[in-house]
């Protein structure tokens, strides 16, 4: 029983340990994205200034 036991704690304790790492790892992770950020298309940007907007508030 107790051998079952230690097997079990040491199944979890592996898990932890990886859970873990996943979630800390990011945080040391420089990576530098290059990009330029997304702009709106024509389209959307006609219907932001519509005056459709005003009517829901």
């Amino acid at each position: 029983m107790n051998q079952k036991r230690i097997i079990i704690a040491i199944i979890l304790g592996v898990v932890a340990i990886l859970i873990g790492l996943y979630t800390i790892l990011p945080l040391f992770t420089n990576t530098i994205v290059d990009e330029p950020l997304p702009t709106a298309s024509g389209m959307i940007s006609s219907v932001l200034n519509d005056g459709n907007l005003k009517q829901i508030h």
